[in-house]
This record gives C-alpha cells, structure tokens and sequence, in this order.
C-alpha cells in the first residue's frame, strides 16, 4: 500500500460514517415505528427518563443540543429519526475502525461495511424512531475497543470495556448481554491463550457485573426499574406472552434468520474452517443469551432483528472470513441494491410502520374543523398522539405560539379518579381551555379521544399487554367536565370514511 493510500486508508471510518448517516437520514420514515417512538417523544417532552433504557434520552439530549447550536434541529420527529441515524452510522464506522485494526483487507472491510449497513433491520431501525440503532452506537464503540485490547491487552483497557459494555445496557436494557461475546471473541482472537488474558477476561466480566449491581443501588433516581432489581425481574416476567424454550425455533427464524440476512445464514459456514472455529464459538455463545432474550420478550411480538442486531458484527465478520473475496462482494452489492429499493424490500420488515397518508388526511380534518384558526386538538389514543408527534407541534402551556397544536391527555385519563378530583385538576384544566378559546383557538377532539375517556382501559390493553389498568381512572370524570363547559359540535371527515372530529363551543 503506498503512502498515500495509508493515509486515505485512516479516514475510511469517516467516510463510511458520512455515507450511511446520509443513507439513513435520506430513507428516514415519515411515521412512527410502533409504539416506542411516540413514548421517546413524550417522555423527553415531559422531562423524564425512560424506566428501562435510561441512557438513551440523556445521550439523544446531547445531540438535539448540538443541532439546535448548529441551527439544524427541525421537527422533533426528525431530530429523533437522525438520532437513529447517527446511532446506526456510527455503529458501521466504529466496527470499519476495527476491521482496520484486526488487518482485514480493504475489499472485504468494504463488503464487511456493506452487508452490516445494508441488511434489512440496520436500513430499518436506522430509519425510524427506536431504542436500537443509538444502541449499536455503543456496540461499535464497544468493538473497536475490544480489537484495540486484543493487540495489546491492559487491566485498564479491559476495565475501560467494562464501562463501555455498561454504557451498552444504560443505551437499551439488551447491552447487557455484549460481554457473552465479546469477552469471549477476546480470547478466541488472543490464541494461543496466556494465563494472562484469561485473567484479563475474568477481569471485564466481573467489573461489567459489579457495575450492574452496583450503580443503580448507588444512584436508584437515575436508574429507573434496575434500582430494585426484584421488582424489575417480575415486571419483565409478567408480559402476558409465553416466555418458554419451546418457541426458540420460531424466534430465531423471527428475529435472526429472516430480517438479518443474507450474514444470519451465510456466517454459519465459518464453522467448516478450522482457523475461525474458536471465534464462530465465541460467536454462538454470545448469540444464546440474546435468542434467550428474544424468547422472553417477543413470542407473538415481532421485533424483525431489533434485539439482535449486536450479533451482526460478529455474523458480518464470519462471512467475509469464511466466504470467497467475489461471494462477499457480490453478497454486498445485492444488500445495497435491495437498500436503495428500501420502499419495496422493507416492507416484509414494516408492520409496525403506520400509512403516511391516513396520517395526512387526519390532520387535514382537523384543519377542516378548526376552519383556519390557531387549533388545540386533544388527543388520547397513542395512534393519535403519534400523528401529533408527527405533524403538530405539542402545547406547553400558557405563553406559547398558538397554530397547530396537540394536547396529550392520556395520562391524565388514566390517573386514579379521587386524585383527579381532590386536586381540582378538572376545574384547572377547564378553565385553561376555556382561556384559550376565548383568544379565537379551535379547541378539538377526535371521536377514538372521546371513546378513550369514555373507557381507558380496552385502548391501554390494546397497545400494551402489560399496562397496569387502575380500577378507577379520571377519564369519564373529564369527559363530564369538558361536556359540562362545551358543546361537542361534530365536524365530519370531508372525504368520508373516517370518524367525526368535535369542535368544543364554550357554552
């Protein structure tokens, strides 16, 4: 290699960030994935962390601060879905970075960078609002630091591992599990072993578990549910799913085989090599905990590869490793080709994903109904507070531009009755809303808002499975209220179909 090309060879980490980061940003979904990413949205709108993940806002607040200092945050939906991106992005460059380090040719790092950053659930989950691709962020960190150790490992070097294997898990609850692999990728790639790098391995493991036990004890306001681990292993156990070893086949054709490929089947050749058996081991040790996970978390609840998307490094690694130079180029550029088709290829991998345009036409209505005022539509449905995360700006309180904005009101609804009405909250809510229509706003309501105060409880159900239903929630109560203080005038969908929207009158 002539100089030169060396020193190109150092930005090949950078370069391979900015083009998937562009890829991902330019394929960005208009909607919502599921029910995670209007839940993100809410709880940093409200200021909270979340109760499993508790990472992932801290660490997204960062980089909203940095767009907004680079005057490039626009919607917060977008700012969310490139947060994805840059989490998926840096995941490519950071495992690039140690394909370099463990001198794997240039073509094959290019193929290597190539099946990772083009499977289907890498184009998904870097394309839409989720926990997952900010996670693999820190896997690649994690990656490249571990093939840094294995050139010259250090006690300080693999305790730093077991800080970034922790910050893995504070991203999404699933880091965890990363030492499976990679401790064990360590040694496999150390051969032959020294009693010294055993050691060092025992090392990492055990200070990644003193961290778990330990910090959250240390700081229980920050970590969430892990500050009382007994109390966090019963809510993962109470999932109303089967969670037996009977449904491994059906989960690994779910959530590896089917929505990684083509590495989740082609990396298993690497066990008719003898030089990579050791390392497709440590491969297959890891991926059990994780498929063990998977079996716990999502019988008849397709993730399409989220929670397994760490174990693509090592699955991208075996294939190049295992696979003649020309299958892998050719396996690279069938994946890009596929990518860069990602409205059709996708769409196997896109239940979760909501229609555009049923999105559109409901803001539309609301349009309509509001009859080109400032509007305040309130919603309750998590369906409905996703398109308002989406296409409306949330309303903060008095003192904010009024336009087209959205309410949530489902926690409200769904907090115990007697609290509601000792605290007065239904004569204070009123009396706000009552403010706002005598400036000229349009105060709405869906029909789904209505018939979600009417009775929270199915509509909880229906979203999530395992949601504690208080016995006596304050929806009715507020209904009453807002029927007490408004006329329900309904406005009908203008191109038919579709359920009234109310415009509140001030009685």
């Amino acid at each position: 290699m002539t100089a030169l090309a060396r020193k190109a060879s150092r930005f090949e980490p950078a370069i391979w960030f900015l083009l998937t980061f562009g890829l991902y940003v330019g394929y960005g979904a208009e909607t919502f994935y599921k029910t995670d990413g209007p839940d993100l949205l809410w709880l940093f709108d409200v200021h909270r962390q979340h109760p499993w993940h508790v990472g992932y806002l801290p660490a997204f607040t960062v980089w909203h601060q940095i767009l907004h200092l680079l005057h490039l945050d626009g919607s917060m939906f977008r700012v969310f879905t490139s947060f994805s991106a840059l989490g998926m992005a840096t995941g490519v460059a950071m495992f690039v970075a140690g394909l370099r380090r463990l001198c794997v040719d240039g073509v094959r790092r290019a193929s290597a960078a190539l099946l990772l950053a083009a499977c289907p659930a890498a184009m998904l989950f870097g394309c839409v609002v989720e926990l997952h691709a900010p996670l693999m962020a820190v896997v690649g960190l994690a990656f490249f630091w571990t093939t840094v150790q294995i050139k010259r490992p250090t006690v300080l070097g693999m305790i730093c591992l077991s800080v970034l294997t922790h910050c893995a898990f504070l991203m999404h609850s699933s880091g965890l599990l990363l030492p499976a692999w990679l401790l064990p990728f360590f040694l496999a790639r150390r051969r032959p072993i020294q009693t010294r790098d055993v050691v060092l391995s025992v090392l990492a493991g055990s200070v990644h578990v003193v961290l778990f036990f330990v910090l959250p004890r240390v700081f229980p306001g920050f970590y969430g549910v892990h500050a009382d681990l007994a109390s966090a292993l019963a809510k993962e156990s109470s999932i109303n799913r089967p969670q037996t070893i009977d449904y491994a086949g059906v989960i690994f054709l779910q959530e590896w085989l089917w929505p990684l490929l083509p590495v989740s089947a082609t990396c298993f050749f690497a066990v008719f090599r003898r030089s990579l058996r050791a390392e497709f081991f440590a491969f297959l040790i890891g991926l059990c905990p994780f498929l063990y996970l998977c079996v716990r978390q999502l019988v008849f609840e397709k993730e399409n590869g989220a929670y397994l998307l760490p174990m693509m490094l090592p699955a991208v690694l075996l294939t190049v490793a295992s696979l003649p130079q020309r299958v892998t180029a050719v396996l690279a550029f069938i994946s890009v080709l596929l990518a860069l088709s990602a409205p059709i290829s996708l769409r196997p991998f896109q239940p979760g994903l909501a229609d555009a345009g049923e999105h559109r036409r409901f803001v539309q209505h609301l349009e309509v109904a509001a009859q080109n005022r400032p509007f305040l539509v309130l919603l309750g449905t998590h369906r409905e507070m996703s398109i308002g995360y989406e296409r409306l700006l949330p309303w903060a309180g008095p003192g904010q531009p009024l336009g087209r904005n959205f309410l949530s009101i489902r926690e409200t609804a769904a907090m115990p009755c007697t609290t509601f009405v000792a605290t007065g909250s239904d004569k204070g809510i009123v009396a706000e809303l009552q403010k706002l229509t005598g400036r000229g706003v349009a105060l709405l309501m869906p029909q789904r808002t209505r018939n979600y105060l009417l009775d929270p409880a199915p509509f909880m159900r229906a979203e999530k499975a395992t949601s504690e239903i208080p016995p006596d929630m304050a929806g009715p109560a507020l209904l009453q209220a807002l029927e007490a203080a408004f006329a329900f005038i309904p406005i009908p969908d203008p191109q038919g179909g579709g359920d009234p929207v109310f415009w509140l009158k001030p009685n």
